[in-house]
């Protein structure tokens, strides 16, 4: 994981959405295939992706 970004790496293009613990939705995009990396600011948030939701920690 990059420092401030979160990078994600998919096979084929897919929809991601990042919530803060507040559920206060900060990203909703689709993402290319292959890896992309989404700049946050330092906290946990929720990332949801491919219908499952995952817990991150930006530093």
């Amino acid at each position: 994981m990059t420092q401030g970004a979160v990078e994600i790496s998919t096979e084929q293009p897919t929809d991601i959405t990042i919530y803060t613990m507040q559920g206060i939705q900060k990203v909703a995009r689709r993402i290319p295939a292959g890896t992309a990396s989404i700049a946050l600011e330092p906290g946990l948030y929720i990332l949801q992706l491919n219908g499952k939701g995952h817990k991150i920690v930006i530093r």
